[in-house]
């Protein structure tokens, strides 16, 4: 039997680094004094326009840019994701080689995802950034001058369920819509599922964290170590979420004991119904003999 495959995967923002990713330095370089005072700017936007909100800050993006006499490049916005500050655990890599060794151990091929609504180009630039197989964020279009010109793509609350569509099917080419639409059985999936755990902390992940439960996977809400969340809160009272905990990745902490444990769970339910798939296609062949 094929080994066991598992995909974590993460929002960014308040999941894995401790604040919105422009607050570690872009927001400030475009001239801004506070977060508040940029996301107002972007709201006016999107409120004036009637305008998807991710899209309206990626553009008022680059109006706070050309205000600046700046032009926005991936460069620029990688520069940015050195600055990201993360929850206890996540420096050095310290969860990501404990937990891919521990599912080694057990024969698991474990994979690592985000699917994110800031800017992909800064988590790019991220120093934890080489530990997923694949990160989904609001990306630019750059010209041949490598300017930025254009979204390229913008991820909101309601269309990241398509990236786990992506996941489970390995459909990774954006432009490939027949990948993603095509019909493949459960036990054929590249990561079923049930072979999910979602990671997040927010309103935006609502509809990632019911599907991946209601399909036989794991949501886990998570909120800062320095104070109780009501959202998280919120989102496991109702159901949305299989566990809330703190967003602390250290060795022996809540949070690391429920991976560890689902990852084991896991592993032994994939092996049963893999079993239970071969002893099928065994026993059915034998009685037609």
């Amino acid at each position: 039997m094929n080994t066991t495959r598992i995909a974590i995967i993460y929002d960014f923002d308040k999941t894995l680094g401790i604040d919105d990713m422009q607050t570690f330095g872009l927001i400030q370089d475009l001239g801004y004094e506070s977060a508040n005072e940029f996301w107002g700017f972007c709201n006016d936007i999107a409120r004036k326009e009637n305008m998807d909100g991710n899209l309206a800050f990626m553009y008022a993006t680059l109006l706070a840019a050309e205000k600046q006499g700046k032009k926005i490049t991936k460069e620029y916005l990688m520069s940015f994701g050195k600055n990201i500050k993360y929850f206890p655990g996540l420096k050095n890599d310290e969860y990501f080689n404990r937990i891919n060794a521990y599912a080694k151990e057990l024969d698991i091929e474990l994979n690592h995802y985000v699917i994110s609504s800031g800017n992909q180009e800064i988590i790019e630039g991220s120093e934890i950034y080489h530990n997923f197989t694949k990160v989904f964020g609001c990306e630019y279009l750059y010209d041949k001058n490598g300017y930025a010109v254009f979204p390229k793509l913008a991820i909101n609350y309601t269309n990241k369920t398509q990236f786990l569509f992506r996941i489970t099917k390995k459909a990774f080419n954006l432009s490939d819509t027949s990948k993603v639409n095509a019909s493949v059985k459960e036990d054929e999936k590249y990561i079923p599922f049930h072979n999910m755990i979602y990671i997040a902390d927010g309103m935006t992940d609502i509809p990632c964290m019911k599907l991946v439960s209601e399909k036989g996977g794991t949501s886990i809400a998570v909120f800062p170590d320095k104070t109780d969340n009501d959202q998280a809160k919120d989102i496991f009272n109702k159901g949305r979420a299989n566990f809330i905990t703190k967003a602390d990745y250290s060795q022996g902490k809540e949070l690391d004991r429920i991976l560890s444990s689902e990852i084991r769970k896991i592993k032994e339910i994939d092996w049963l119904t893999k079993t239970h798939l071969e002893q099928k296609k065994k026993y059915s062949i034998l009685e037609e003999e």
